[in-house]
């Protein structure tokens, strides 16, 4: 495997050589793919899938807002009597105050989003109903419903939202959304990994197939099929992998550019060089 990684990042005409044993070949995009998903995994495995901000944010859209709900003894009240659903959003989180009885929520979970307007882009959205807070945690396409639990269960038990310049409200608050947060920060892990390493895969796939058929097409003239071409592809745009992922936190647009680039010249001599040796390559260096 080292001599494909030395070929790959140095020798690109001596990448044909290892295009023979598609089994390890697979095996290489499979570890490329672990590579390139790995700023993604730190991020989830440290932050739960959940920025600190996110909170920050949502209690900043709270301040100063007439909500008119309390918690006492455990339930959500609505102080006004008005039953009316309060929504409020920002671009990570949604959160709504609904006088909905839990059993009455659960029972379409779905449907009582959409009429509480949670087709908003949040991908997280929180309801306080009577009892229980319920959420939605949305990931790299993967949607987690949640029944997450009484709001005693994150040691809220009183407090109210109807003064919301008052700080301490706010950071009752606060402590309600992370209290959330840590509770269930493992099970978020856990089902947004499998996603992630999927959804990655498939993006790195789709990063190969259009620098692979942009040379077929232009190339046709060498004889070299589209399938060869994108199997060399798994091991031109190493580079690129090991590059912007090394550099994620650093790397402008420019500089990823400046692998890509590198990464289809290193395709193109793996091209030809397959071309002109066509039939050459026996075995592997």
């Amino acid at each position: 495997m080292y001599k494909r990684y030395k070929a790959s990042i140095l020798k690109p005409s001596l990448i044909p050589l290892y295009i023979n044993k598609k089994f390890i070949s697979i095996i290489y995009f499979l570890l490329l793919g672990l590579i390139y998903i790995l700023p993604n995994l730190v991020y989830v495995i440290s932050t739960g899938g959940i920025d600190n901000s996110y909170f920050i944010d949502i209690v900043d859209e709270l301040r100063g807002e007439e909500i008119n709900y309390s918690i006492i003894d455990n339930t959500l009240n609505d102080v006004d009597g008005k039953g009316e659903i309060k929504s409020f959003s920002t671009e990570s989180v949604q959160v709504s105050f609904t006088p909905i009885k839990e059993t009455d929520f659960e029972s379409d979970l779905k449907d009582n989003f959409k009429e509480i307007g949670a087709f908003s882009e949040a991908p997280i959205k929180l309801i306080l109903t009577e009892k229980r807070v319920i959420g939605l945690f949305s990931y790299q396409g993967v949607l987690i419903d949640l029944n997450l639990g009484t709001y005693d269960e994150f040691g809220i038990e009183d407090f109210s939202l109807i003064n919301t310049k008052s700080e301490k409200e706010l950071n009752n608050f606060s402590s309600l959304l992370h209290g959330i947060h840590d509770k269930y920060k493992t099970i978020i892990i856990l089902v947004t990994i499998p996603s992630l390493i999927l959804g990655g895969l498939i993006a790195l796939a789709l990063t190969l197939l259009i620098p692979s058929f942009v040379l077929y097409i232009f190339n046709r003239g060498l004889g070299v099929k589209f399938g060869k071409i994108y199997h060399m592809a798994i091991y031109a745009f190493t580079i690129y992998i090991l590059g912007s992922t090394l550099l994620f936190m650093y790397a402008t647009t420019f500089v990823i550019l400046i692998f890509e680039i590198i990464s289809f010249v290193y395709l193109s001599i793996a091209m030809r060089s397959y071309a002109i040796h066509k039939g050459g390559f026996k075995r592997e260096l």
